[in-house]
């Protein structure tokens, strides 16, 4: 799965961080489902996301930076009312390299957040 924009929090101090957007890749393997709902507009955009790991803990998607996670579920819900579902073993996401800095934010993050999460 290819994303054109992911929104990345990278710490370059304690409570500082660059907000970035990347282009990414979702490698996925052991594909067991992957379902759509409804239609993807071309201006449409990922609203909400939910990260199942084995066993029905929470995932991070910083766990699957380059370096392949175990995973069970992916929900994505768009803007506009579509839904993927996706079941599989295992994804790693990649983010490309060059990223266009979008703000610096300062403060914490909210509950969970870590630098570096998507």
């Amino acid at each position: 799965m290819l994303f054109a924009h992911v929104v990345v929090f990278f710490e370059v101090e304690p409570l500082l961080y660059e907000v970035c957007s990347h282009q990414a890749s979702l490698r996925l393997e052991g594909l067991q489902r992957f379902e759509l709902q409804g239609a993807i507009a071309a201006n449409d955009y990922v609203m909400d996301d939910q990260l199942t790991l084995p066993g029905g803990d929470k995932g991070e998607w910083v766990d699957l930076l380059d370096e392949r996670g175990q995973i069970a579920d992916i929900v994505l819900s768009f803007f506009f009312g579509a839904r993927v579902s996706i079941s599989a073993q295992s994804g790693l996401l990649t983010l490309q390299p060059e990223g266009r800095l979008l703000e610096m934010w300062e403060g914490p993050l909210g509950d969970g957040t870590k630098g570096g999460d998507t």
